[in-house]
């Protein structure tokens, strides 16, 4: 007996990217326990799993009406509130936050008017909740972290891509917000602690010839190398050859590579922003830094190095609480719920 028909919406559905990737996991998860799922969105860049129905929204089309066959809406995108107006069953809000103002603008619009035909939200992480506060009233609010595939990022895999003593990663797309300049500036002192310290920048993005130019500028070729985009079995691979995971981001709603490297058992040195802090608080798997500090970031490799056999342990126990099969038993038990 199937458990309830479900139907995830998003404005444009593609794999890559947080929403699509959580979208897709969340489906497949909760297809193992019963329910049954389906994609709806106003167009698809990328062809859908096996067992996952496709259903092409139309924008001045009612969904989720008395006679709809779903029985819960779940919606992953501002825009797409808009249908909880008319709608006749329970709505799902997931948020994975505003990251600009026309977001922001999107965000506190469609809350405003659809808010009382929301049932709950859930949040990508307590950070993001902030961002709505003053429009939730008592509408029921989880926080679930996005969640990662433990099988795939673990702490059996193989090292080969180790270049350093200590080996830093960073993964993520290269844009302003990333703020990598910052360790780069920061890597002569880093080298003076650490000579033969390597760091690998994993992404591609607006700001890659720019630093690029930085590396060469401040004749770093040896200690800093830039990868571009790199295949997800190429990635694990990178996870498993580094000793410390280092963001300096100024702006996160969550950190999913964070938590990837975590499941291979490695320990994390962050910006200290809002949500990295969470982070932190949560896992007990690294250190925030002071972006004041210039000198803060060296202190805390310092200490998470000397500590690492310890974090390993940390970071890959949050990382398996949070995996995807964790995830979507709690998304379940939100549905049983409401349904």
């Amino acid at each position: 007996m199937v458990k309830g028909n479900i139907l995830m919406t998003v404005s444009n559905f593609h794999l890559f990217g947080g929403h699509g990737s959580t979208i897709t996991n969340l489906c497949l998860g909760l297809n193992e326990l019963g329910y049954k799922t389906s994609i709806g969105a106003f167009s698809f860049d990328s062809e859908l799993p096996l067992g996952i129905e496709k259903v092409k929204l139309n924008r001045f089309e009612r969904i989720g009406g008395k006679n709809s066959q779903f029985d819960i809406i779940h919606n992953h995108h501002p825009i797409m509130n808009y249908y909880s107006l008319f709608s006749d069953k329970p709505f799902i809000f997931h948020l994975h936050g505003a990251a600009n103002t026309i977001q922001r603008f999107n965000l506190s619009t469609s809350m405003l008017l659809c808010k009382r035909k929301i049932s709950r939200i859930i949040t990508i992480s307590n950070t993001v909740i902030e961002q709505i506060e003053s429009s939730v009233e008592n509408i029921p609010t989880d926080v679930i972290y996005t969640g990662v595939n433990t099988k795939f990022y673990n702490t059996n895999l193989p090292v080969n891509n180790k270049k350093g003593n200590p080996q830093l990663l960073f993964v993520g797309v290269l844009y302003s917000h990333k703020n990598l300049k910052a360790i780069i500036h920061s890597m002569p002192k880093i080298i003076e602690e650490f000579p033969k310290v390597h760091f690998q920048i994993v992404g591609d993005g607006e700001k890659y010839v720019e630093l690029k130019n930085l590396i060469k500028i401040k004749k770093l070729e040896n200690n800093i190398e830039l990868l571009g985009r790199i295949s997800d079995d190429e990635l694990k691979s990178r996870y498993a050859s580094c000793d410390i995971y280092i963001s300096a981001s100024i702006h996160e709603m969550l950190d999913l590579p964070a938590i990837e490297v975590m499941a291979c058992g490695k320990p994390v040195v962050l910006s200290d922003i809002p949500v990295h802090k969470e982070l932190i608080n949560a896992s007990k798997a690294g250190r925030t830094f002071s972006l004041a500090d210039k000198s803060d970031i060296i202190s805390k490799i310092k200490e998470v190095y000397a500590e690492k056999e310890t974090l390993n342990i940390q970071a890959r126990n949050f990382a398996e609480q949070n995996d995807w099969s964790n995830v979507c038993e709690k998304v379940s038990n939100i549905y049983q719920k409401i349904i």
